[in-house]
């Protein structure tokens, strides 16, 4: 309750010949200490508090039953103003740069209709506001598996209106609100972390450039014994900075606090360059989900307790290798990427060009989002583009733009930007089409994009590639989680795990100079009505589910990508970038991992459940 000083309390009094107080002077009065207390009340971020947000245990809340828990760092203050209130407000609202966060989110909680019922490893995210210099945010959101859960993939757009709804105080599903009581970040992180409960087997990550690298190869053995180390986690809480690194000051403070907590400290990093938060969490999320995350911290978290050491695989053992050669591969620096193998990454539009618009209540927003997405996870980086990246989209209507790593300069990483340049150069290429001669072979450069059209009947545009310097790499999904490659640990093998031999003779000896990434058309899983049985039925993209153009590669490989969901090509695209770029040691390492036989019954070829529909 908020009471007035004794002498404005006088000043409210009816004076003598007067029946009331002046409305004025006790407006601006209890308007002045109003403000005031206000911003001394904590944890509500002057706003009403949140009647649906409760102080009980986490374990009472939702995503807290995920072993992977996503903490996004984000700048900004997380009050209404801060997210878009329409979707013409959201093209304005990229101050705090929010589309990182939307991106990251995505990532960590988006799931389509086609992800459905699929019995993969889920997670959790966390979101922990820096607040701005007036309203400084002390509580922490967690965001469970439901809290994105659409009837279609999600935008931008969709995805920070919903922040905004949790901002405003409405409950959402999937949504809870954890209020602090102490000021201090080792506090607030200290009393967080305790609500989890036991912090036996519980870790928090330290995620920078900076660190160590997290290794993709090798094994731990405990001190005492030949043996490898079977070491239990529970839970892992991976920090992560949005859009920008954490400073040190805070990762101090949060160290400090998971040391009070009795939770473990780790600090790591994949790969020594810069990389976007949403690509980083989808590495992670994959990692994870091929079985390998939570064994390798473990082991890592042992060593640094030195009751385990690391021994590089065998290969490597009698070799003079460096450190790097088992660590996460990091393609080079820009402007030293030049010399390698060059990737070109293939994905299938569901809607025409001349449809392409930013605008996110479109209703085929949904296909553009995802191209928009796709684009950002082949070409971008946090510093400079992608070289040795190319993406092509394929759309419905025949036509196929495909954007080189200028495309990426100078342009945010935002949905809304990539969208807005994508229509410019649909609109200019339609229009230079329209006053000339219909030809396969001509094509439109027009705002640093390469647009193709196929013909009426059928004739599809050329490819300047040469079919024996050129490798298509076809990517199936796998609508179940396939099994780890490794041992105990998880990390043993190296380049012999790669299922196809191909591959790893390109890799090795660098036969070829084009790795085509061909990532399916979408698909989703049909039931049967009478017998309840789950398979993969054909939706959208092309009828023969070949490239888009009139080119067969030297060497065709078919394979499946573990830890990754069906029709998630953002992370197919994060992952595999990861392993092609690289091409050295850790790279195959990587790939050995996480490539696996697609329906394969030793080197023969078996029909996928698409495939074998569509023949039908």
């Amino acid at each position: 309750r908020l009471e007035p000083r004794a002498s404005e309390r006088a000043d409210f009094l009816p004076r003598s010949g007067q029946t009331s107080m002046p409305v004025r002077l006790a407006t601006r009065a209890w308007t002045r200490h109003a403000v005031f207390a206000r911003r001394l009340v904590p944890c509500t971020l002057g706003s009403r508090r949140r009647p649906w947000a409760s102080c009980s245990r986490v374990d009472d809340r939702v995503g807290t039953s995920a072993e992977l828990i996503f903490c996004f760092l984000v700048r900004g203050s997380d009050a209404p103003g801060a997210w878009p209130k329409s979707s013409k407000g959201a093209q304005h609202h990229r101050a705090n740069r929010h589309d990182a966060l939307a991106r990251s989110l995505m990532t960590v909680l988006g799931r389509g209709p086609e992800r459905q019922g699929v019995g993969f490893a889920g997670a959790s995210a966390v979101l922990l506001f820096e607040g701005g210099r007036r309203l400084p945010s002390a509580h922490w959101w967690l965001l469970g598996p439901e809290f994105l859960e659409f009837p279609r993939p999600p935008n931008e757009y969709q995805v920070l209106r919903r922040l905004r709804q949790v901002a405003e105080g409405e409950p959402v599903r999937g949504a809870s609100l954890v209020l602090q009581e102490e000021t201090t970040l080792e506090a607030t992180t200290s009393q967080f972390l305790r609500s989890f409960g036991d912090p036996a087997g519980s870790l928090l990550v330290l995620l920078d450039e900076g660190h160590a690298g997290l290794p993709v190869s090798g094994d731990f053995r405990l001190r005492q014994m030949a043996a490898p180390a079977a070491l239990d986690v529970r839970r892992v809480l991976c920090v992560l900075g949005c859009p920008f690194a954490v400073p040190a000051a805070r990762e101090a403070a949060l160290d400090e606090g998971a040391r009070r907590a009795g939770w473990g400290t780790l600090r790591l990093a994949l790969g020594r360059d810069g990389e976007l938060t949403s690509k980083v969490a989808a590495r992670l999320l994959a990692w994870h989900r091929c079985g390998l995350l939570l064994p390798t911290l473990g082991g890592l978290d042992a060593e640094a307790r030195g009751l385990a050491e690391w021994r590089p695989p065998e290969e490597l053992i009698c070799s003079d290798a460096q450190a790097s050669s088992w660590l996460w591969p990091c393609p080079a620096p820009f402007g030293q990427d030049l010399d390698g193998i060059l990737v070109h990454f293939v994905v299938p539009v569901c809607a025409p060009l001349q449809a392409c618009t930013p605008d996110p209540e479109h209703e085929q927003a949904f296909a553009f989002a995802e191209a928009a997405r796709c684009c950002v996870a082949a070409l971008w980086r946090a510093s400079g583009a992608y070289r040795r990246c190319r993406v092509s989209l394929a759309f419905d209507c025949g036509a196929v733009v495909t954007l080189f790593w200028r495309f990426a300069r100078g342009l945010a990483a935002a949905e809304f930007e990539v969208l807005s340049a994508l229509q410019q150069a649909a609109r200019q290429a339609l229009e230079e089409r329209a006053h000339e001669a219909p030809a396969p072979q001509r094509f439109h450069r027009v705002r640093k994009a390469l647009v193709q059209w196929a013909l009426s009947d059928g004739t599809r545009p050329a490819l300047p590639y040469t079919p024996e310097g050129t490798v298509e790499l076809k990517v199936e999904w796998a609508f179940a989680p396939l099994p780890p490659p490794g041992g105990p640990s998880g990390l043993e093998g190296g380049a012999a795990k790669i299922p196809c031999s191909e591959l790893a003779a390109v890799l090795a000896e660098g036969t070829s100079d084009v790795i085509l990434v061909h990532f399916p058309r979408q698909v989703g899983l049909a039931e049967d009505a009478g017998t309840g049985a789950r398979t993969a039925a054909d939706t959208a993209g092309p009828r023969d589910g070949g490239l888009p153009w009139a080119f067969r590669a030297g060497h065709e490989i078919r394979t499946a990508v573990r830890g990754v969901l069906p029709g998630d090509r953002y992370a197919a695209i994060c992952l595999l970038q990861s392993g092609l770029l690289a091409g050295r040691g850790n790279g195959r390492a990587l790939l050995g991992q996480v490539l696996a036989p697609a329906n394969r019954r030793g080197d023969e070829c078996e029909l996928t459940d698409a495939d074998a529909l569509e023949k039908k």
